[in-house]
């Protein structure tokens, strides 16, 4: 008799098996699931990182047409162009990426905006090439790129809280999906316990990773990763909702654009090493001067934006201007020395000074150039007048970058006059650039704005170059020797090359080197007193001779001027002005000569314009003079029929002398 099987087993057998398809079905569908989770969590991922690169090429855009208003060169607008192509081929990549209608709709919009944009820079492409850069820069101008910076800003701002969200809604499903997972593992007693949990821990771990790649992904995207600030765009998102409130609020708001003062000179001589720690501790000052409810931000290189929210009284705007000009110049260590760094603020107020975010980022950057014409490490608030005099400044800087290869700039001369004989016994090499269409531009405009640029490294090669070749024509051409002065940058005494590119200059003019003297600055001296004497050391080996020009108006020091191997001293113009009347001037250029001369230092005075400044002078033991008294700083040709003209009076006058009966 065959044994049946139980009832109870057939049941619990049909039961189990039923339980266990159960299980491997729902275990599948989960793990399905699962895996389209992750796959359009990636997707979404990619997209991002797409809007990310759209975002990147934007912003060069923006860089690029702003670097060719400031240049004028062709190449920028290429370099426009091409980051718009790069723009449109993501776009293509983004509307095959896009599983949402929403941003497939939107890189349509993409991609006739960049076609529209494409269009504009091949006109100012052809417009450059036809009309030249004035006229290009004029319709850039007349056109604006507000409204598509916008629009562009807008997309992507949409996009990425439509992936935001899909993101969101997909590791949520992700959660539930791998919870249900869990809830097979109690339902079938312990059935693929140890696989369910092991795909239970891998679907936890990524969901984790994914989420903190997205948290990642969204810093990155919205901080700049040296200084870890909000960057541009993320300040351009919270100042627009601040702007949407404002409006409703009627309360007011600032905005600060705040740039270093010769940031570039701590690049050049320490590296790029040593700025970015230094932007590092300025950003970190300046979060420091704010409130918590307001915002800091990189806007890029060494330009920082700071939102000040609700406030009533501009006072207290300047009172945040003063305390961020202070922290900054504080000391810091660098390298393991110490060094002072200040910057120049503008400011723009909402909605005096403008209603959206383009105009008060750019009236707060026209007034923070109006700070740096004021001497910089200083804030001012924008004026309207302000407005086309910067303008003017644009076009001033473009035309310097080509005024060298335009053979725009020339050198004037003023003799240097010696106290007892009257002779001229040298001359200072005066620059002055003679623009094409606003005349003969000074070195009060030109020389600063060339230090800013960082023009000034080339421009003083060219100085010394031309002042140098011009003195020994003079000497070929018969005329008495004399010593050329001319003045060294801070930007050009820092140059590690320094001393070698004035040996090629003699070299290749074929000047002796006992006709140059070169002025140094005091306030360029104290910078880094060790290094300065080691420089001016390996100068006046060479046979150079050396001056302190505007002596008394630095950080003077005894202790180092008496190491330093100089020849001369060149007394500032401000102590001569008001002579002989200035009692305390008096008494101050009487003891700078008294000095000088117990150091053995010859002393120069500039800014002689009568004759009672030279006779006290003259009375004072003065070494020589210069001046409008004696001359105006003049032509080559000038300033040679002047040596022609004393070369004359000393001929004569020896001729009498020798005619004289003994």
């Amino acid at each position: 008799m065959k044994a049946a099987i139980s009832k109870k087993f057939v049941i619990g057998f049909s039961l189990a098996v039923v339980i266990l398809a159960a299980n491997t079905f729902i275990s599948k569908w989960a793990l399905i699931r699962q895996f389209d989770a992750a796959e359009a969590v990636t997707n979404s991922l990619y997209v991002t990182e797409t809007l990310k690169d759209i975002q990147f090429n934007v912003a060069n855009l923006e860089i690029a047409q702003r670097n060719y208003i400031v240049g004028g060169d062709r190449s920028y607008l290429e370099s426009a162009n091409d980051s718009l192509k790069r723009s449109q081929a993501a776009s293509n990549r983004l509307a095959l990426l896009a599983a949402n209608p929403d941003t497939r709709l939107s890189a349509q919009e993409f991609e006739s905006l960049i076609a529209e944009q494409i269009v504009k820079f091949n006109t100012l492409l052809a417009l450059h090439d036809s009309r030249g850069t004035s006229a290009t820069i004029k319709a850039i101008s007349a056109n604006g790129s507000g409204t598509a910076m916008d629009s562009f800003e807008a997309l992507i701002s949409s996009m990425t809280q439509t992936e935001d969200r899909l993101l969101a809604q997909r590791t949520e499903q992700s959660k539930k999906n791998a919870g249900l997972s869990s809830v097979t593992f109690y339902v079938t007693a312990g059935f693929n316990l140890v696989m369910l949990f092991v795909i239970y821990l891998l679907a936890y771990r990524e969901i984790n990773e994914r989420q903190q790649a997205e948290k990642r992904l969204r810093f990155i995207a919205t901080h700049d990763p040296l200084t870890a600030l909000p960057n541009r765009m993320m300040f351009s998102e919270r100042l627009n909702h601040r702007l949407g409130l404002q409006r409703r609020q009627k309360d007011q708001l600032a905005v600060l654009f705040i740039d270093l003062d010769r940031f570039k000179n701590i690049n050049d001589t320490l590296g790029h090493g040593a700025g970015d720690q230094m932007l590092q501790d300025v950003a970190g000052r300046l979060s420091d001067c704010v409130r918590q409810s307001d915002i800091v931000a990189r806007q890029g290189g060494d330009e920082f934006v700071v939102l000040i929210e609700e406030f009533s009284d501009p006072r207290d705007v300047s009172i945040v201007a003063e305390k961020i000009l202070c922290e900054v110049s504080k000391p810091l260590m660098l390298q393991g020395k110490e060094y002072h760094i200040t910057a120049s603020i503008g400011i723009a107020t909402y909605p005096d000074d403008g209603g959206d975010i383009q105009t008060l980022l750019k009236n707060a950057d026209i007034a923070m150039y109006r700070a740096k014409e004021q001497g910089k490490n200083n804030y001012q608030f924008y004026s309207k007048k302000t407005n086309g005099h910067s303008i003017e400044r644009l076009a001033l800087e473009s035309g310097l970058r080509h005024a060298l290869a335009r053979d725009e700039l020339l050198l004037f001369y003023q003799p240097k006059i010696d106290v007892r004989t009257g002779l001229i016994t040298g001359a200072e090499a005066l620059l002055r650039w003679q623009h094409p269409e606003m005349g003969l531009i000074s070195p009060a405009q030109c020389i600063p704005l060339a230090e800013e640029t960082g023009l000034i490294v080339p421009i003083g090669e060219w100085v010394l170059r031309e002042a140098c070749g011009q003195n020994l024509a003079w000497q070929k051409h018969g005329l008495p020797p004399i010593r050329m002065a001319v003045n060294l940058s801070a930007r050009q005494f820092v140059e590690r090359t320094l001393a070698r590119d004035i040996g090629k200059v003699l070299e290749t003019t074929g000047l002796a080197p006992r006709w140059l003297e070169l002025e140094i600055t005091e306030s360029m001296v104290m910078h880094d007193p060790e290094q300065a004497v080691a420089t001016m050391q390996t100068l006046k080996a060479m046979g150079i001779e050396l001056a302190i020009d505007d002596f008394g108006t630095g950080y003077s020091s005894l202790a180092y001027l008496r190491r330093f191997p100089i020849d001369s001293l060149k007394m500032d113009g401000s102590f001569i002005r008001d002579l002989p009347h200035s009692d305390a001037d008096a008494a101050i250029t009487q003891a700078i000569i008294a000095m000088a001369r117990n150091l053995r230092l010859k002393v120069v005075a500039e800014g002689v314009e009568n004759e009672q400044q030279a006779n006290f002078l003259r009375e004072q033991n003065c070494h020589e003079m210069q001046g409008y008294y004696f001359s105006r700083p003049l032509t080559a040709e000038a300033f040679e029929m002047l040596l022609k003209e004393q070369r004359e009076k000393q001929r004569s006058r020896l001729t009498v002398i020798q005619g004289k009966p003994q």
